[in-house]
């Protein structure tokens, strides 16, 4: 799970081929969506993970916290190879506000 979501600034370096373009491609396909991605990541956390009582709320902050990196991994990447600026904080907030307590309640 964690390799398909990495950011490796020194990757991207290396790869002569990959411009800025291309990468503004990528990114903006994955948070071109991201509002929807979000929906199906709670769900699936709220189908595998909320068998028990409790656990599954913890799983979604770790969620948040991990997704909240990857974005913010990608904002340094902008920054790094590119020196190019990339804001990341509405997509951040929109992780954050998601309402998983409701889709939570409901399931119950």
């Amino acid at each position: 799970f964690q390799s398909q979501y990495q950011v490796n600034k020194e990757q991207i370096k290396v790869q002569n081929t990959f411009t800025v373009q291309e990468f503004n491609k990528k990114v903006n396909a994955f948070v071109k969506d991201l509002n929807k991605e979000i929906d199906t990541m709670a769900k699936r956390v709220l189908k595998h993970f909320c068998k028990e009582e409790g656990l599954g709320p913890s799983i979604w902050n770790e969620e948040k916290v991990y997704f909240s990196g990857f974005l913010y991994d990608i904002e340094k990447a902008y920054k790094d190879v590119y020196n190019q600026q990339f804001d990341v904080k509405s997509y951040i907030q929109m992780l954050t506000n998601y309402n998983f307590k409701a889709l939570y309640d409901n399931k119950k």
